[in-house]
Order: structure tokens, then sequence, then C-alpha cells
């Protein structure tokens, strides 16, 4: 594809703005593509990029990061990602009275309460509350991923817990994976699982399961990292 002229496109950015490829004319724009969201791969490319800054910034360029689905299709784009992938979104879908304020049918309703932990805001008023019940608690920032900057209220130091307390976080109430035994080199080992779903469109596309030990997936662990699900 090496000198191929690309088409005129638009997409929706962050801030509610809209990013126009034909306003770009006369700069130089990196355009580059990851293979999934909140996986070690999207994270150690664009450090790279940002590494890099100085070479980019010294030539013009301006590096966007898009998705590619199907061809023509670009998802997610980045304003609706930011906003389904705040977490602030689950004290909502974790709160009866929201949903039925919401106007969330009965049975939709159940099916969110009992698949989602309760989850609270984190602010200095709380804060004993939750310095009291720390062990039940998971604190997490509403726009982090990959567990960074989460803790589990039973393992937080004091010094972390004081800086959650201030304000910014969120806390979900603790839900246990299951464990699973799987084959790995010969022998068995024992694996906590969750199961994803990834949809498109409204629909199911792909059922995985996570296969970790410890806290977080770290891709070194043998037998860990994500698995298909298969239904019969």
């Amino acid at each position: 594809m090496l000198d191929t002229p690309i088409q005129d496109f638009s997409l929706p950015a962050t801030s509610n703005t809209v990013f126009r490829l034909s306003e770009k004319t006369g700069k130089v724009v990196v355009i580059y593509f990851y293979p999934k969201d909140s996986t070690p791969g999207c994270t150690t490319e664009s450090q790279q990029f940002r590494d890099l800054h100085e070479a980019f910034a010294a030539v013009n360029a301006e590096i966007r990061a898009i998705y590619e689905l199907g061809g023509v299709v670009l998802t997610p784009h980045p304003r609706a990602h930011a906003l389904y992938a705040d977490k602030r979104n689950l004290m909502l879908l974790s709160d009866p009275t929201a949903l039925v304020s919401l106007g969330v049918p009965e049975a939709m309703q159940k099916v969110l309460l009992a698949g989602i932990p309760q989850t609270l805001a984190v602010n200095p008023e709380n804060a004993q509350k939750f310095r009291a019940e720390r062990k039940r608690w998971f604190f997490k920032p509403p726009a982090g991923f990959g567990s960074r900057a989460a803790y589990r209220g039973d393992k937080v130091t004091t010094r972390v817990f004081d800086e959650i307390v201030q304000g910014g976080y969120i806390a979900q109430e603790i839900a246990l994976p299951s464990e699973h035994v799987v084959p790995v080199d010969g022998a068995e080992a024992t694996m906590k699982a969750d199961f994803r779903c990834y949809v498109y469109n409204g629909e199911i596309q792909l059922v995985t399961a996570r296969l970790y030990q410890g806290q977080t997936t770290n891709f070194r662990t043998p037998g860990g990292g994500f698995a298909p699900v298969f239904f019969e």
C-alpha cells in the first residue's frame, strides 16, 4: 500500500470533537492499528510512539490511534469508548433506585443487579465507612484499565488508602472469581477465571475466558491468558 492515496474521512474524537483528515492538509499524520483495546500489546505500541514523540514532532506529525474492524468499519471511536469505559457508569447500573428512574424494564433490572457488584463513589465524607469495611471492596480509578492503580481493600496500605479516600475513586464490592482446573504441560493447575463477551452492534461476537493466578492476568503464567468458550 506504499504511496497509495487515502480518501478523506472523519471520526468522532475525544472532548466531543471530530477528527477530519482533510483538516490536516500539509501536515504529516501517523495512523496506526493495534489488535485489541486494554491489552499489553496496545499499551506497548502506544508507549513506543510516546518515546518517539520528539522525532515525530520534528516533522509536524500528529499521532491518532484508530481501530480497524471489518474493512471500512472503524470502531470504537474514542469518545464512545471514553463514555462506555468510565467505571462511574457502574454506580448507576448497580443502583436499584437509579435504574427505576431511568425507566429500565424490571426484567433487565434483575439481570443488571445480579451481574454487577454494588459500586459506590469514594469521597472524604464516606471515608470512615470504607475504612471500616475496606476488606469487602475493590478500589478503582474511574478511567483506569488493566488493573492500573486498582487495589483490593484487604491488601491496600494505609498510605495508599489515605490517598484513595480523598476522592476520585470508585469502590466496587468484591466478587470472587470462579476457579477451574486446567491442563498445563502434562500436569494440572488451578486457575481463576472470568468470562467476557465481546459485543458489536448489540450482538455478542465472541465469548472468552480469562484464566489467571494472583490478582491480574500477566500473560506470563503458564496456562494463563485468554481462551475461547464453546457452547454445546
